[in-house]
């Protein structure tokens, strides 16, 4: 029997089994007026019947808990490391770069801005503690269970109302100052226009981000998979306006698994990079 596994070091995050013997997550989303917009956009997308939505890929919150001031929300017990073991073949990799531009594609329909993307804030639908047994087809540990990515972590989000006038929907400076955060704690590279004062879109920042990611996860695999990996160069464009936005991105890359010929969905995929 796996045992469940739980890395997190925050003090906000608690692992926990309910009385039906499911394991989760407990986490503290809003103290005071602090983590409003959070708890905002958790209740929007991940609650109720659209947290059943097959292209939403927010963690979904099974219940809330609240505490005076507080307001924890209690998750399914997910995986992180979702590159470890590393893509066996190329059918995992568009597979996992579907779901990660999928994910993305949705909380922008949703008018919510991520602004944290990056490998360690995807999960998996595995919280096992051993994912490469002893058998002779270990590097398929993908191939034994219907994988399902999710994005989480939205506390640097940003959400925008339908009536909002689309051009007014920018925000300005560090993402992390939005919350009384020094950005030095932010842990990313910076989208360009980060560093800047002038408004600017963050659903093209979040492009960038994924864009960055995706080029530094398969770059040893970029004249194996060059269009999809164009793809991610284009994502990560100095300028916002020559970015696709993340449903364009979508589309490509539906077309290009779509295209791409079984010989080269097969084939094994390049060693990790050293990121």
């Amino acid at each position: 029997m796996q045992t469940p596994y739980f890395s997190a070091t925050k003090p906000i995050l608690w692992p926990a089994r309910t009385s039906e013997f499911r394991d989760v997550v407990i986490r503290l989303i809003r103290k005071g007026d602090e983590g409003l917009e959070h708890l905002d956009a958790l209740r929007a997308v991940a609650k109720g019947e659209l947290s059943f939505h097959v292209n939403n890929h927010c963690v979904p919150v099974l219940q809330e808990l609240t505490l005076e001031d507080m307001t924890f929300v209690v998750f399914p017990l997910l995986g992180n490391s979702v590159d470890y073991p590393w893509f066996y073949d190329f059918h995992e990799v568009f597979e996992f770069v579907f779901q990660a531009v999928e994910s993305v594609a949705y909380l922008h329909e949703h008018l919510i801005a991520h602004l944290d993307i990056d490998i360690d804030n995807f999960l998996i639908n595995f919280a096992g503690d051993q994912r490469c047994p002893e058998w002779p087809d270990r590097g398929k540990f993908r191939s034994f269970f219907p994988v399902r990515y999710y994005l989480g972590d939205m506390e640097l989000c940003v959400r925008f109302s339908e009536d909002s006038d689309p051009s007014s929907r920018k925000i300005v400076g560090h993402p992390t100052l939005r919350i009384g955060v020094d950005p030095s704690k932010y842990g990313r590279e910076l989208v360009p226009e980060m560093a800047h004062s002038e408004p600017y879109c963050p659903f093209k920042a979040d492009v960038w981000q994924l864009g960055n990611m995706l080029s530094r996860m398969f770059q040893p695999s970029a004249q194996i998979i060059p269009e999809l990996f164009a793809l991610s160069e284009a994502m990560k464009s100095l300028d916002p306006n020559d970015r696709p936005t993340s449903a364009q991105a979508l589309d490509r890359v539906r077309h290009l698994r779509a295209v791409t010929p079984e010989s080269i969905l097969s084939q094994e995929v390049p060693p990790q990079p050293d990121c």
